[in-house]
């Protein structure tokens, strides 16, 4: 099972803002998914986010 991480968690990893990662899962830059759509909390799969972070996010 994959332990996915808050956009908070994900901004730590990435040295980045949230807003900047909040941004980028609207837009679909960065692949996560909603729990609830539309206002449902974000959850990001790690790989999805060293992937994004790999090519310069």
């Amino acid at each position: 099972m994959t332990n996915y991480m808050t956009p908070a968690e994900a901004a730590t990893e990435a040295r980045c803002s949230r807003q900047f990662i909040y941004n980028a899962l609207w837009t679909g830059e960065l692949k996560g998914f909603q729990r609830k759509p539309p206002n449902g909390r974000w959850l990001i799969d790690p790989a999805e986010l060293d992937k994004w972070i790999r090519i310069g996010n």
